[in-house]
């Protein structure tokens, strides 16, 4: 993002041509779908991984009175890593 704004002040002084600032830009928009694909596999990994886990396997069955709670991703997970799933 920085160098972003470098390469625009650059070419708004007149210090750099039109394809430079293109460039950049293309680069910096490219990283970032790259972050966002990055974290959607990441997202889709750790589905994968949760459906592959025993858990509670061993205990008994509950009755199908009352609702099921959804799993507090903040809690099962560290703060921060899942920001796109925060309030």
């Amino acid at each position: 993002k920085e160098t972003l704004e470098l390469v625009t002040e650059g070419y708004k002084s007149g210090e750099l041509d039109y394809l430079q600032l293109l460039t950049t830009q293309r680069t910096y928009f490219q990283t970032g779908l790259t972050y966002v694909n990055a974290q959607t596999n990441l997202w889709l990994s750790v589905v994968a991984i949760e459906g592959l886990v025993l858990s509670g396997g061993l205990n008994e069955p509950r009755s199908g009175d009352g609702p099921i709670d959804a799993p507090d991703i903040n809690s099962t997970y560290p703060l921060g890593l899942f920001p796109m799933m925060q309030p």
